[in-house]
């Protein structure tokens, strides 16, 4: 069927369209005059904390740092913003309880049975919608009721619940973590003074008042030891050689006797009486008193001089007898002083690990202490992340039903109606109108139109058994 035919058919049925049409109106009309209004109030908010910090450490986990985090906080937050405790708390904010009209719903529906918050709370909740931003932190709550000022008290109700509710979430671990960190100060508190007692206790007990100090003077003195024994030992090891060298039988030949001031002298005294008493027994014979002198002065002088090399070979022994005490003594002593740096350095460790068991109880102590000022000045703020941006106002149209919206679609329907309701009609009731319904009904093909109706007017080529004809149209 044509655009031309369908208005043609319209235009003869023009009636029973405009009837159709108009009772689809009315009816409208009267459904929406009959359908009880409702109104609707929305408040917006604003999560701005989407972080999640530790009460206890102030810390965030991993998957809070995942971006897809902000969704499915976003979507707990509205969880909360619908669940019976908010709802509750607006209940009995709004004091529905002592209304009236509640309290007489409440009874029809539950029989006086149950306990009527929890039935205002579920009232309150199919009565709000919730819905959160796209990809945003703005969260609306819409309330809709049959009264408006109602309406917008039950949204700004559930935004200020919200509030308070989300204020309980972050106050209520803030204030068990503040008694969990009370404890622990106390507890770390007594252990620093333990381990602050023991060094203290161990210092006095060791002497110790800087023990890198102390080990640097007993350090310094043992090397000190170290070079002294060990220029003893050089000493003691010349002193031997020495010592036998000037009393063996090759004593004479040693360099310190050779070396010997007085041995020189008397060996050259000795000398020259030896030549005197040459001299003399060419001259004299032995019994002479001149030789007797002389050799009883060469005897005298010998004797001295083996006197003066056996002083000379004791004091070798002597100073090679010193030089060993003193080498013994020494390398005792230096012993000691091993011993005491080691000793030393035991002390110094143990109380090194004492002092680093106090260093880190008191930075426990001091951590778990200033975090415990900062969970407490958390626990009396009363403040929260949600923060209103747009209040509900009190609405002046109601929501539903939305007259323009339904007379439009009223108006969109009643046209489809009107035009299917008549073309089925012109199906059921068909009637000759067109050229082409000759052929189609009776079957009897069209020679000539005769008449120029304006919207009808066509151009047909009709197949007749012979000749074919075409059919003529007037220009």
């Amino acid at each position: 069927m044509q655009l031309q035919e369908l208005l043609y058919i319209l235009k003869v049925r023009w009636r029973m369209a405009l009837t159709i049409f108009l009772v689809s109106l009315l009816s409208s009309i009267v459904v929406l005059s009959l359908f009880p209004k409702k109104y609707r109030a929305s408040a917006t908010v604003v999560v701005l904390n989407y972080k999640g910090n530790d009460p206890v450490s102030g810390s965030m986990s991993p998957g809070q740092l995942v971006p897809a985090y902000l969704s499915t906080y976003i979507a707990t937050q509205v969880d909360i913003l619908k669940s019976r405790a908010v709802a509750t708390i607006v209940a009995e904010r709004l004091a529905l309880a002592d209304r009236a009209a509640w309290k007489e719903s409440f009874n029809k529906a539950n029989d006086g049975k149950g306990d009527i918050q929890d039935w205002l709370a579920d009232q309150l909740l199919s009565m709000v919608k919730v819905k959160p931003g796209k990809e945003s932190n703005v969260v609306q709550i819409t309330a809709q009721s049959s009264d408006p000022v109602l309406a917008a008290n039950i949204a700004n109700g559930f935004v200020e619940a919200y509030q308070q509710v989300n204020i309980g979430l972050e106050l209520n671990p803030t204030k068990a973590a503040t008694l969990y960190l009370d404890a622990q100060v106390k507890e770390l508190r007594e252990r620093f003074e333990k381990a602050q007692n023991e060094v203290t206790a161990y210092r006095n007990q060791s002497g110790i008042v800087d023990p890198d100090q102390s080990i640097d003077v007993e350090t310094t003195r043992l090397n000190d030891l170290a070079r002294e024994l060990v220029r003893a030992q050089a000493a003691l090891s010349e002193a031997i050689p020495r010592k036998n060298g000037a009393s063996g039988r090759d004593a004479g030949n040693s360099p310190d006797l050779i070396n010997n001031t007085l041995i020189q002298n008397l060996r050259f005294e000795i000398g020259k009486a030896m030549a005197k008493l040459g001299a003399l027994s060419g001259r004299y014979t032995t019994d002479h008193p001149l030789y007797r002198q002389q050799l009883l002065e060469l005897e005298h002088l010998q004797a001295e001089l083996k006197a003066q090399i056996s002083v000379a070979s004791k004091a070798l022994g002597t100073n090679a007898k010193i030089l060993g005490e003193r080498e013994s003594e020494l390398h005792h002593t230096l012993e000691m002083q091993r011993e005491r740096v080691r000793e030393l350095n035991q002390k110094r460790d143990h109380l090194f690990l004492l002092t680093k068991e106090m260093e880190n109880a008191q930075q426990a102590y001091q951590t778990v202490s200033q975090r415990l000022a900062q969970t407490r000045i958390l626990g009396q703020a009363n403040q929260t992340d949600i923060s209103l941006l747009a209040p509900a106002y009190v609405p002046l149209r109601p929501a539903v039903p939305n007259v323009p919206l339904s007379l439009l679609l009223t108006v969109l329907v009643g046209l489809m109606l009107a035009c299917g309701i008549t073309i089925l009609m012109e199906v059921y009731d068909r009637r000759i109108r067109f050229v082409r319904d000759v052929t189609e009904l009776l079957g009897i093909p069209v020679l000539a139109e005769v008449g120029e109706p304006r919207l009808l007017h066509t151009s047909y080529k009709v197949a007749l058994p012979r000749p074919q004809l075409i059919s003529l149209s007037r220009s």
